[in-house]
């Protein structure tokens, strides 16, 4: 088996002696372990250095049937991560409960993969990190922050694949939404976009889940006084939740009043005005519904 392996890894094994002596080692794993295997196929997309353990615990169900498994003994995912670091593939942190890997480690992973099986563990990664990434509140900052290093790293996956998948959006945007919040901009800006394209390539230009993604960007904009730039976002959103839902919806109202700071913010007090009082009357009505709804 192992022999196979060196024989499918190609011309890289040839030349790199520390290269045929990780695949021998994960040809090993393999065989004693294949959810040490598994795990470390996964670990081949994320960024190496102290890749959190909650990924697998939260993520199982995204990671195939062995780590699947795997999770429903309380052991089992510190058996898995025992192995591959008895053959010296990864290292473990418990005091963080993360795991590291070489980084030539990585590319031995994935040169043992077909362009079938990479890409089908390259999707199972996205959607394992996207399970365990949490709701965006202070309370979770730092949660996320374990986990961002790795959505960056799964960025040029998510492009290279074209994945535009729900999950691929979700993870994008609660990473970037995160970022935003901790006022990282530059690094917050390109997967806010990455979002709008998933979303207007997957659902259409004119799904509700694309005016969210439009607004978030926006409010970024504005943040960093493209003002400019946002408007025109701002205004696209706010056209399709008013198609969408109606004029009179709360999402609507959301929209208005995001717009109403901006046109403040640009000193055309006269264009604001309106807005605030109608997104004020949608308001006071849905307030009103739910006190009737309520007394009944």
């Amino acid at each position: 088996a192992r022999g196979a392996l060196l024989q499918r890894r190609g011309s890289l094994a040839d030349h790199d002696p520390v290269t045929v002596t990780f695949s021998l080692a994960f040809g090993k794993v393999t065989e004693a372990s294949p959810t040490a295997a598994d795990l470390l196929r996964v670990c081949a997309f994320l960024e190496a250095d102290a890749i959190p353990e909650e990924i697998f615990a939260k993520g199982a169900g995204e990671l195939g049937e062995s780590i699947g498994s795997a999770m429903t003994n309380p052991l089992g995912l510190g058996d898995a991560i025992a192995e591959a670091c008895r053959y010296s593939l990864l290292r473990r942190d418990t005091s963080t409960e993360t795991v590291s890997l070489h980084r030539l480690v990585q590319l031995v992973l994935k040169e043992e993969m077909d362009d079938t099986t990479r890409r089908m563990w390259a999707e199972r990664a996205v959607r394992a990190v996207n399970a365990a990434f949490p709701y965006i509140e202070f309370a979770n900052w730092q949660a996320c922050s374990r986990l961002v290093p790795h959505v960056l790293q799964l960025v040029e996956t998510i492009n290279q694949y074209d994945f535009t998948f729900e999950e691929s959006a979700r993870l994008l945007g609660q990473t970037g939404y995160y970022l935003n919040e901790r006022a990282q901009y530059a690094e917050a800006e390109p997967l806010m976009r990455r979002v709008v394209d998933i979303f207007e390539k997957s659902l259409g230009e004119d799904h509700p889940n694309v005016a969210t993604s439009l607004n978030n960007l926006a409010q970024l904009l504005q943040a960093t006084n493209r003002l400019a730039e946002a408007e025109p976002l701002m205004r696209r959103a706010l056209a399709i939740d008013e198609a969408s839902f109606g004029k009179d919806h709360p999402n609507v109202a959301i929209h208005l009043n995001n717009l109403a700071q901006l046109l403040q913010d640009t000193n055309r007090l006269a264009e604001a005005e309106p807005l605030m009082r109608r997104a004020l009357a949608i308001d006071e009505a849905r307030d009103r519904k739910s006190t009737r709804l309520n007394s009944q």
